[in-house]
């Protein structure tokens, strides 16, 4: 599932559910969010903080503004309705925690990305793209956010990464997990990953 993790691990937690306020651009509400997880990592007073505290900050930083539910949905895609209601609940808590801690551990040890932002794209009246480049641990790695306008407002709905679709790719994986597993099999694929020392950049379900 974190396969692609390498390529765009400082900001995996701005893909799930982004929203501006009416009177914000979507673009500024971005770029806001990617520096708070940034600082909580970075930040002088954040630094020698233990790596628990470390992914509680990041967490409460975006729980106030995020809906981690809309992405992890999307990339669940129909294999959602072959979850009972209370594996749903369990599955999308135990994904945020796997990619609370992929962050933390991605991150660690690393110097600070350099970010960039270029023009915006309408892909459509309710639909834009935000290119940028991220230089980060030696490489230049290009992402795409694509926000959509929805009734709570600009959410992002994917994050393509060296033309790479996180939500296609985790989809892919989820959809082979389901050909032969189970949702109880997940829930324990997603609780051994929590019990993993450091998640390396090409752990999959």
């Amino acid at each position: 599932m974190l396969r692609y993790v390498s390529l765009c691990i400082f900001t995996f937690f701005s893909i799930f559910g982004l929203y501006a306020e009416p009177d914000k651009s979507p673009v500024l509400v971005l770029q806001g969010s990617v520096d708070k997880a940034l600082d909580a990592l970075y930040a002088p007073e954040n630094i020698n903080k233990s790596t628990e505290a470390k992914r509680d900050l990041v967490r409460l930083a975006f729980e106030a503004n995020y809906d981690l539910d809309i992405v992890i949905r999307r990339a669940i895609g129909r294999n959602w309705r072959r979850l009972s209601e209370d594996e749903q609940v369990e599955v999308l808590e135990l994904i945020k925690q796997v990619v609370l801690k992929a962050y933390i551990d991605g991150m660690n040890g690393k110097a600070m990305p350099i970010l960039a932002y270029g023009e915006v794209v309408e892909i459509a009246s309710n639909r834009i793209e935000v290119p940028s480049t991220v230089e980060f641990d030696g490489r230049l790695v290009h992402l795409k956010y694509r926000l959509a306008q929805m009734q709570s407002g600009w959410q992002i709905y994917d994050l393509v990464a060296e033309e790479i679709s996180l939500v296609s790719n985790y989809r892919q994986q989820f959809d082979a997990h389901f050909r032969r597993g189970t949702g109880s099999e997940l829930i324990e694929k997603l609780k051994e990953l929590l019990q993993r020392e450091k998640l390396e950049p090409n752990t999959s379900l």
